[in-house]
């Protein structure tokens, strides 16, 4: 009997697999159908504004491999209130994600020390 280990293995990274076109830049969606300085809620839900910006995109109009073009879209871009306000949790949840991995560091060097001994 043959493992269907392999063949599960192939259709995770062929089904997992997203082409980058498909992938909708970032703040974008919340701007589809709105006009340009509309409000809106950025992907992180910080309140925003609906601004034309130029991002790349992939153009495949000569084949492959593509070439790069840029066009206009509207992204929702957070105000500067709300810029302001998200710094220090940024900053804070990386202090705190240090501080658990020096504990986590310190458990791990505590039991090695403890099994030494024993």
């Amino acid at each position: 009997m043959k493992s269907p280990l392999p063949a599960a293995l192939v259709a995770l990274v062929l089904g997992a697999s997203v082409a980058r076109a498909d992938v909708p830049a970032a703040n974008s969606t919340q701007c589809q159908g709105a006009a340009a300085g509309s409000a809106c809620v950025t992907d992180d839900g910080a309140a925003g504004t609906c601004v034309a910006q130029l991002v790349s995109r992939f153009d495949y109009s000569e084949g492959v491999p593509p070439k790069t073009k840029q066009v206009e879209l509207l992204l929702c871009v957070a105000s500067a209130s709300a810029a302001q306000a998200t710094r220090a949790p940024t900053w804070l949840a990386g202090a705190l994600l240090l501080l658990v991995m020096s504990g986590l560091i310190a458990v791990k060097l505590a039991g090695r020390r403890r099994s030494a001994l024993a």
